[in-house]
């Protein structure tokens, strides 16, 4: 079984203005396991800073059995200030029951000022 994210390109999303949006990253199995299946999952910034740009996102997937899709949703922070797009990177890692594949994706925020 092999874990990837599924984003060869950036995900794009365009920030708010005061309000928070989410980038959403899909993990996918390739197929579905008998055992339960567990990958962590954590933000680090790039171009983009971490609570001034996005909120740090870390945690743990768990697939149980038959299950072969999730998502992980990472808060864009909105502001009016005029930037330059920007990306923040989202890794996989210690994965339980199965390889990682592509344990690699890049959120690019767009601006929207």
């Amino acid at each position: 079984y092999t874990l990837s994210l599924h984003d060869a390109l950036p995900i794009l999303i365009t920030e708010g203005t005061g309000n928070t949006v989410f980038a959403v990253f899909t993990v996918t199995l390739s197929s579905a396991s008998q055992y339960p299946v567990t990958v962590s999952y954590a933000t680090k910034s790039g171009t983009a800073v971490e609570r001034q740009d996005f909120i740090r996102t870390a945690g743990t997937l768990q697939f149980l059995p038959g299950e072969r899709s999730k998502s992980i949703r990472v808060p864009i922070i909105g502001d009016s200030r005029k930037e330059s797009d920007e990306f923040f990177d989202l890794d996989l890692s210690n994965a339980l029951n199965a390889v990682l594949s592509d344990a690699h994706a890049v959120g690019r925020i767009l601006d929207n000022d």
